[in-house]
């Protein structure tokens, strides 16, 4: 399929798809938006540190445990949620997700992580 191409405006970038739309990063997304929801300390929550996320984007291997028991200072994301690792070699082999689904309405994850999380709309 061959599409009909157009400046991007941004020299780096050069020639995109005429359909596609340019936005910045920080316009179309939350970044470490943390807690928007009310989580009882009863509830449980997903536990995923660095080393169960491929350089493939899978999450395998995470763990559970009550809200009242997580460690609160570890980064925050729910479904939707895209995970980016920020530190090197992790970010350098491509260490990222986006979060399709979880068994529970939140997660916990490595501080090592970005959390992006779209405006949608």
């Amino acid at each position: 399929m061959k599409y009909e191409y157009k400046h991007s405006g941004i020299d780096w970038i050069g020639d995109v798809p005429e359909h596609w739309m340019i936005d910045r990063l920080k316009d179309i997304t939350s970044f470490n938006p943390g807690l928007t929801d009310n989580i009882d300390d009863e509830e449980m929550v997903t536990i995923i540190p660095m080393e169960c996320v491929s350089e493939w984007g899978i999450v395998s291997n995470v763990s559970y445990q009550t809200f009242e028991d997580a460690n609160k200072s570890l980064s925050l994301f729910k479904v939707g949620d895209v995970l980016f690792a920020k530190i090197t070699p992790c970010m350098e082999n491509g260490k990222g997700a986006f979060i399709s689904r979880l068994e529970t309405k939140i997660a916990l994850g490595s501080t090592e992580f970005f959390v992006l999380r779209p405006h949608h709309g």
